[in-house]
């Protein structure tokens, strides 16, 4: 490993993150993997605010939490501090009493943005890496039924036959002074084993369990509060489910209340909705674990708060 390729993962996999509440604030690994693609398709390494904000605000619409409002300037203007990236004339930004940019200012003088000069030479020269470094990105702070979504919205695409294998870093902690400290958190390698067998191998919604020799399939073990985000791989924060009701569940497409009734978000729609979702809406979960295995209320209000999209349209 060269000097300057471990000098850019310790950078890139520390990236200091708002955090308050539980609450998710994906916009700076969303800015990075967006201005990975750049790098990957030989684009201009620095982009107009007026650009990164409307791409932004796209991901942030699909794969940030649900909220009223949205904020790509806040990434743009602190990820200088992660020492991964530079804004031309900041000199022309006036700041708020917390220290972030006026939006205003941004767009009026075409601020632009971008990764450091010397980075975004090593990124288009070294395609590998900058796969690597989107691929960790990733697992650290999204759940797996993201990843290919993500990659074609930032323009990524699929890593390459030559790129590392991904190595479970865990959640990329905040940087804390130039050691850039990342922590090391695996998965329970039993999760997935005690969830199945606490919903009986079915999907808790549809209760699919389809078999191939014995071995079920299909089936998997979706982190409520997800392990990205700090969630703990106890079956109460658990939930069997199949492969597509695994991605609606994560995507935000339905939730559960406290009672564990099904509640699929009014913003669904499209051919096969009823039959695949819409049906479930309002009905007790159907297949249940024992009281001591069943879903905690601190979980389920996470996935309401921070995934589940609105239930009005």
């Amino acid at each position: 490993m060269s000097d300057d390729s471990a000098d850019i993962r310790g950078r890139f996999l520390s990236l200091r993150r708002w955090r308050r509440g539980g609450r998710r604030a994906p916009h700076k690994p969303l800015l990075v993997l967006w201005a990975i693609g750049r790098c990957l398709r030989d684009e201009e390494r620095l982009a107009p605010f007026a650009v990164v904000e409307q791409k932004l605000k796209e991901l942030l619409a699909t794969f940030g939490p649900p909220r009223q409002t949205l904020h790509p300037e806040f990434p743009f203007w602190r990820l200088r501090k992660d020492r991964i990236w530079e804004i031309d004339r900041p000199h022309l930004v006036r700041q708020t009493t917390s220290r972030d940019a006026y939006v205003r200012d941004l767009r009026e003088h075409s601020i632009a943005g971008g990764f450091l000069a010397a980075d975004y030479t090593t990124l288009r020269a070294n395609p590998s890496l900058a796969h690597e470094l989107a691929n960790a990105i990733l697992h650290a702070h999204f759940p797996e039924t993201y990843h290919a979504d993500l990659l074609q919205a930032t323009g990524i695409g699929h890593f390459g036959a030559g790129t590392a294998p991904y190595q479970d870093i865990g959640q990329v902690a905040e940087g804390e002074g130039k050691g850039y400290k990342t922590s090391q958190r695996a998965r329970d390698p039993d999760f997935k084993k005690d969830v199945l067998k606490a919903y009986a191998e079915r999907c808790a919604v549809c209760e699919f369990s389809v078999r191939l020799e014995g071995t079920v399939l299909a089936v998997d073990a979706a982190h409520i509060h997800w392990h990205s985000c700090k969630g703990p791989d106890w079956v109460r924060n658990g939930l069997a489910l199949c492969s597509l009701h695994h991605r609606l569940f994560d995507r935000g497409a339905f939730g559960l209340d406290d009672s564990l009734v099904i509640r699929v978000s009014a913003r669904t729609e499209g051919p096969g909705w009823r039959e695949s979702l819409g049906r479930f809406d309002g009905a007790v979960l159907p297949v249940v674990p024992k009281y001591k295995e069943r879903p905690a209320p601190k979980f389920l209000d996470w996935h309401r708060r921070e995934v589940l999209r609105p239930r009005s349209a």
